[in-house]
C-alpha cells in the first residue's frame, strides 16, 4: 500500500534514472502518471464529496505536507 504524494516521489525517482535510449513511451507514461496523481491530490483537496474513493492500493494521507501537492501547469 502507498500514498499519493510516495507513489509522486517513486515516479519522480524513476523518472530521474531513465536510460535516456529508454523508449520515448516510458518517459511520457512516467510523466503523465505524476501529474495524475498531482491533479487527483488538488482535486481532492478542493472537494468534499463522498465520490473521493481511494485509488487501488492506496493509502491515506492526513498529514499536512499531502494538502501542498499541486499539478504543475506545463503542456509539451
Amino acid at each position: 500500500m502507498i500514498t499519493i504524494k510516495k507513489a509522486i516521489a517513486v515516479l519522480t525517482d524513476i523518472l530521474d534514472y531513465a536510460k535516456p535510449g529508454d523508449p520515448p513511451e516510458k518517459h511520457y507514461a512516467t510523466k503523465l502518471g505524476i501529474e495524475a496523481l498531482k491533479r487527483i491530490s488538488a482535486w481532492r483537496n478542493d472537494n468534499d464529496e463522498d465520490l473521493l474513493w481511494d485509488l487501488p492500493g492506496e493509502t491515506e494521507d492526513n498529514s499536512e505536507e499531502a494538502q501542498e501537492i499541486e499539478p504543475e501547469a506545463t503542456y509539451p
